[in-house]
Parts: structure tokens; C-alpha cells; sequence
């Protein structure tokens, strides 16, 4: 197993209306191991390369209308009261987050097969899948979309 410094780095891919993302904050909220940061860094910039695309028209709506970033877009601040954020910065770090579990999961279990039992909840599809419903989720509010809706059978 390679092991890699946990040195925080802030993974970017546009022309700066994103948050930059804390591969760092990533593994800390989700409890990672950062033994294997190249693959969270691949797997980071892939969910934020999915996002970018889903908000495209979007964003550019936002541009057009005079906001340089995504934290400039009207929204609710929630936090510190020093250090307030805005919804919608916390809902994108959000989908990225979700997505770049997904996708984890997804590789993990293809990288190494677990005990059966003892891993089962941690990589059973609904897990998987939770993740990736959370993530469109967040991009949705982010739109202002519903986040709910009917679905056939």
C-alpha cells in the first residue's frame, strides 16, 4: 500500500466561480484513510468535473448576471457568524463530497474484495447509491430546483 503525506491541497478545475475543495476537510468529514491520496485527488476532480457539467447552464446564467462566483449568488449565509458561508458553497462541497464517495466506493470495492460480512454495509450498492442521490440533491438546491419528485414504476 503506497502511503502519501496528508498535506492539504486544494483541488481547482475552472476558471475560479467554484470553491476551491480541501482534499484534507474531505478526509476528515468522511473519516478516509489519506494513505491513498492520489486516488482521492483523482476521484475529487472527477466528481467536481460531473458537477460542473450538471450546473453548466446554470453557472452561466450566474455569470451573466454579474456573479463572479458562486458564493457573490444570492443565498442564505448559515455558520460562525465571523465566518459565515453561503448555502449554496456548502451544498456544492456537499455533491462534490457525495460523488467523490461514490465513486470510491465503487473503485475500493474493484481495488481489494473485503470480508463479506464484516464490510457489507459499507459497500452494499444502497450505500453507493445513497451517496450519489445526496450529491444530486445538493446540486439541485443549488439550482433552486425541487428535490423531490415522482417517479414511475
Amino acid at each position: 500500500t503506497p502511503t502519501v503525506a496528508t498535506t492539504d491541497v486544494t483541488l481547482t478545475c475552472d476558471d475560479g466561480f467554484y470553491p476551491g475543495i480541501s482534499t484534507q476537510d474531505f478526509v476528515t468529514r468522511h473519516g478516509i484513510q489519506s494513505t491513498l491520496l492520489e486516488l482521492i485527488h483523482d476521484h475529487l476532480l472527477g466528481a467536481m468535473a460531473c458537477a460542473h457539467v450538471t450546473l453548466l447552464a446554470w453557472r452561466t446564467q450566474q455569470v451573466a448576471a454579474g456573479y463572479a462566483t458562486l458564493a457573490d449568488v444570492p443565498a442564505e449565509h448559515t455558520g460562525p457568524q465571523d465566518q459565515p458561508e453561503s448555502v449554496r458553497v456548502r451544498w456544492y462541497r456537499d455533491a462534490i463530497y457525495n460523488l467523490a464517495l461514490s465513486s470510491l466506493l465503487l473503485a475500493s470495492q474493484s481495488l481489494q474484495q473485503r470480508a463479506e460480512a464484516e464490510h457489507t454495509a459499507q459497500t452494499s450498492p444502497e450505500t453507493e447509491q445513497r451517496y450519489h442521490h445526496r450529491a444530486h440533491e445538493a446540486l439541485a438546491r443549488i439550482m433552486d430546483q425541487s428535490t423531490c419528485g415522482v417517479h414511475l414504476i
